[in-house]
């Protein structure tokens, strides 16, 4: 029986590697491009609020007192300082705030003098003297004097602490465009995304061939270790047939020969022969019949006379018959159609052989279930006892040669064999095989 299961299993390996691969080249990107898009916009906005502070040291300080007195002169110079921020520093709107939430300044007259509800960041510059920078969204009753239209949807929003020479302390407002927020990003996300996947892809690279050789080899060990199976299968059947035959050809035959011998002896022993020794006779007899039916069954169970589809249902009707014989109540079916490979009926018989092997021997089992049907796709076999069943801890597997066999014949033929308990009490046998096994 021929494979390809082993160059079909390294492309499967291959592939998976390569999924592997582009799955970990997507979430790379998408972890570089947040980190990236989270770092640009840390330090753009730090560096808006350093911009305020310095615009709050250098320009407002030293004007604003003069122009909260009226003086007209350093209202317009100030309005120049700030007019030229506009026109090349991205500052988009100014206000500078009162600790009652008057609007003092703004290069937006309408706002100047009007009251809203004092902003809890405006409180922190003034109280503490701590800075506060976020992208505000514009929704605030305070930024009536900011159009969208004209603006945009977001600004930089920056709240510094304004020191008088006085002592005083207010609030200035400062508000930038997100181009310096957007370009950091665009920036950052660039470099950082296109450095990770690079570095990603030279590891890659440099793993593959060692993943590959490491997949190679595993593949050839698998092959290696299905192909000592199937030798041993093989041998094993081999094995069987010379000793079904030589059983058939010799011992059976010549019990046989002796059976038949003995009973036209029987018949010709002397009138005077006593009873007893009528007896003694006839208990040899039996015993050498009895030996010709259990050889002849012990052949059966070595190798079955006929493995197909048509001949399986009898072979498993004479397994059931063996576990009957034990005072077990067996119920049979059998449902596969008329086409069925020899392996796979081989296997099905061998495992349904060793399970009815363990319910006669170790189950304690009344009843025992012996079920087998098949659909297009698959087989399904079902072996079920109410027995004893497995204790805690049961390792149906390596500790039991039987079914450990039977386990590595089914999954070299691409089928899956399950053993636990079952849901009535007992344990319960599943073995699925595909057609195409």
């Amino acid at each position: 029986m021929t494979h390809d299961n082993g160059p079909r299993s390294l492309r499967r390996a291959v592939i998976a590697l390569v999924l592997t691969a582009l799955s970990a080249f997507v979430l790379v990107g998408v972890a570089a491009v947040v980190a990236s898009r989270q770092i640009a916009e840390r330090t753009a906005l730090t560096e808006a609020e350093r911009s305020a502070q310095t615009l709050s040291k250098v320009v407002f300080a030293p004007a604003i007192p003069a122009v909260l007195e009226g003086d007209q002169a350093a209202h317009v110079r100030l309005d120049e300082a700030v007019h030229a921020r506009k026109e090349h520093g991205g500052v988009a709107r100014i206000k500078v705030w009162s600790r009652e939430g008057v609007v003092l300044y703004s290069d937006a007259p309408t706002a100047v003098g009007r009251r809203f509800p004092l902003d809890q960041d405006i409180a922190l510059a003034i109280d503490h003297g701590t800075s506060q920078t976020a992208i505000s969204d514009l929704s605030d009753e305070e930024n009536f004097s900011e159009p969208r239209e004209v603006l945009g949807d977001h600004l930089v929003e920056v709240y510094v602490p304004l020191v008088l020479e006085s002592g005083g302390t207010l609030c200035l407002e400062v508000y930038t465009t997100t181009a310096r927020v957007d370009r950091a990003r665009t920036e950052l996300t660039g470099s950082v995304v296109t450095y990770a996947l690079l570095s990603l892809m030279l590891l890659v690279l440099a793993q593959l061939p060692i993943s590959i050789g490491l997949i190679r080899r595993a593949s050839r060990a698998d092959a290696e270790r299905r192909r000592l199976l199937a030798n041993a299968l093989t041998a094993s059947e081999r094995e069987r047939q010379s000793i079904a035959r030589d059983l058939h050809d010799g011992v059976v035959q010549d019990l046989a020969g002796v059976s038949y011998a003995m009973g036209a002896l029987r018949t010709a022993l002397p009138p005077d022969t006593t009873p007893r020794a009528r007896a003694a006779f006839d208990g040899v007899a039996t015993t050498v019949r009895s030996a010709v039916s259990s050889l002849r069954t012990l052949m059966v169970d070595i190798y079955p006379p006929d493995l197909t589809a048509t001949g399986l249902p009898f072979a498993i009707e004479d397994l059931a018959k063996r576990l009957r014989r034990n005072g077990i109540d067996v119920s049979v079916k059998v449902d596969i159609g008329d086409q069925l490979r020899s392996e796979l009926a081989a296997a099905i018989y061998r495992a349904v052989r060793e399970c009815s092997s363990n319910i006669a021997r170790h189950s304690g089992a009344g009843h025992a279930w012996i079920e087998i049907g098949a659909d297009d796709r698959q087989l399904v076999v079902r072996v079920a006892d109410d027995g004893h069943g497995l204790h805690p801890g049961d390792d149906p597997g390596p500790g039991h040669l039987g079914i450990q066999l039977v386990h590595d014949g089914i999954r070299e033929l691409g089928g899956e064999l399950t053993m636990g308990p079952r849901a009535e009490g007992g344990t319960e046998v599943v073995i699925r095989l595909p057609r195409t096994a």
